[in-house]
């Protein structure tokens, strides 16, 4: 008598129906992902041989100018709660800008691919 009032109560949640519907889920997003790395893998292919090297390039020197030059700001002062501000403020500022940067220059167009064909 308890298992029938169980399985007509609204409110009782099927668990391995929440781990199905969980794991599709799982599986779309990876499916979505896969879908927009491969576009972009295919999109790069046409592009020239001198856009590839200028966007590594790019890439090491955003990273090297943040992590070895933008860091003196913290010897400059001190390391005291003021230069760790500056710090934070300026690399924001230059991530920002890094970023624009790279997404005007470096970004690859691949909406005109279709899989669905």
């Amino acid at each position: 008598m308890l298992d029938d009032s169980k399985s007509n109560n609204p409110i009782f949640i099927d668990h391995r129906k929440n781990k199905i519907d969980a794991i599709h889920r799982l599986k779309d997003f990876f499916d979505k992902r896969r879908e927009i790395r491969t576009k972009s893998i295919l999109a790069q292919e046409g592009e020239s041989l001198r856009l590839t090297i200028g966007r590594v390039f790019y890439l090491s020197f955003c990273i090297l100018f943040d992590i070895l030059i933008l860091p003196e700001i913290l010897f400059y002062f001190d390391k005291s709660v003021f230069a760790w501000f500056i710090f934070g403020v300026i690399l924001t500022f230059f991530i920002y800008i890094q970023k624009n940067f790279y997404e005007k220059n470096f970004t690859t167009d691949f909406r005109e691919i279709n899989f669905n064909q």
